[in-house]
């Protein structure tokens, strides 16, 4: 396959209005040096490359997003103690500063019924900020009803954290079994630390009152608040829900589960399902020229990233006319350990009249685009998606 098609491709879709759009996206890959100043890398990293290690440094969702109004920030970093027991770290975009804490391995010791104590935390050299080291987890002790019914089988288990499920640290009943020896979370937001007096659920529908899981890296479809702009939140999320976390950082509106319980069918899906970053770095466009400043993830201490400043020319042409198209950055990965940066730029155009939604046909032109539209990236002709 041609490497610069595979990393560009035009749809046929909708806005967020329902109006058809012809959706142009192009993925462009950097290498950066320690300066953190970026050129075009020598291999592309197509729109979409599956990886088997869920984790792996380009593990990617489609790119293709036709529909998108921010830019998801993903970081593949780790923390750099320097053999210390804890540490800060810090991701800044713009005017976004995000800060993680981190310590060392740790392990809860149960001495009985409400003695908990946290073991101090092991030095260490780097710890990966990830979501299996952030808090989460599911509570394997945690008792399940009984699957009688299809749809059982699809309920979140009883013992799961929703907001990731990944992690460590979190624990439903207190027992023995669950608390002796139970890992702790790596990395965590600095003012809602795991401590022994808030480590206990209670009960599986206290899950939202307990810290949000921290983390830079992708974030799965199923995990709360992203899974809600599919299907509503969770069952047991209260009525009155002004004091969640999320509410309170405007990731989701309050009054949740009446707003998804007078929604038709067809209107459950809202565009922000979309957004595959941590929801702390999901921003506002950002600039072709933006830095990306990364504190304690690298052993120098900090690295700022400048982004090339230039943007892929986007084109349609239609009916004898030319049309100039504005990308805007859907997505950006950096992986610090590859020194790699991947900006997939999108830019929509809306036809004058209704579009035929086909791909190409047998026979057809190998540079005819959607029923008579042409896209080029950088002066090249692009193929729809799924064509050949």
């Amino acid at each position: 396959m041609n490497k610069v098609k595979s990393c560009e491709a035009v749809v046929l879709a909708g806005d967020s209005d329902g109006r058809q759009i012809v959706s142009l996206h192009a993925k462009r890959t950097y290498a950066f040096d320690a300066a953190g100043i970026c050129v075009l890398a020598d291999e592309q990293v197509p729109l979409y490359e599956p990886r088997d290690e869920p984790h792996a440094p380009w593990h990617s969702e489609m790119d293709l997003v036709p529909v998108k109004r921010t830019t998801d920030v993903i970081i593949h970093a780790s923390a750099y103690g320097g053999g210390s027991r804890r540490c800060t770290a810090s991701v800044e975009v713009g005017a976004r500063k995000v800060i993680y804490h981190v310590s060392g391995d740790r392990r809860c010791v149960y001495r009985g019924r409400g003695s908990i104590l946290f073991s101090e935390p092991d030095p260490f050299d780097t710890i990966a900020i990830c979501y299996e080291n952030a808090y989460g987890g599911i509570d394997e002790n945690a008792p399940a009803p009984a699957q009688k019914t299809l749809m059982d089988f699809f309920r979140r288990h009883p013992g799961a954290y929703p907001r990731n499920m990944v992690g460590r640290g979190y624990v439903i009943t207190e027992s023995r079994e669950a608390v002796d020896e139970l890992v702790l979370p790596n990395v965590e937001h600095p003012e809602q630390l795991l401590t022994p007096e808030n480590l206990i659920v209670g009960a599986p529908e206290n899950w939202w009152r307990k810290p949000l899981p921290w983390s830079c890296d992708w974030f799965d479809k199923a995990w709360y608040p992203r899974s809600s702009f599919l299907a509503g939140p969770p069952r047991d999320t209260p009525l009155d829900d002004h004091e969640f976390p999320e509410v309170r950082l405007g990731w989701v509106e309050a009054g949740q589960r009446a707003n998804a319980d007078r929604k038709a069918l067809e209107d459950m899906v809202d565009g922000r399902y979309f957004d595959a970053a941590s929801p702390s770095l999901i921003v506002p466009f950002i600039r072709a020229d933006e830095r990306i400043a990364l504190t304690g993830m690298t052993p120098s201490g900090r690295l700022v990233v400048q982004l090339p400043g230039t943007r892929p020319r986007m084109e349609v042409r239609f009916e004898g006319k030319s049309y100039d198209l504005i990308p805007v950055p859907n997505r950006l990965v950096l992986s610090v350990d590859e020194e790699r940066l991947s900006v997939v730029w999108h830019g929509m155009w809306h036809p004058p009249r209704e579009l035929p939604d086909r791909l190409p046909r047998e026979g057809d032109d190998a540079t005819m685009e959607l029923e008579g539209v042409d896209a080029f990236v950088d002066g090249v002709p692009v193929l729809p998606q799924g064509a050949s």
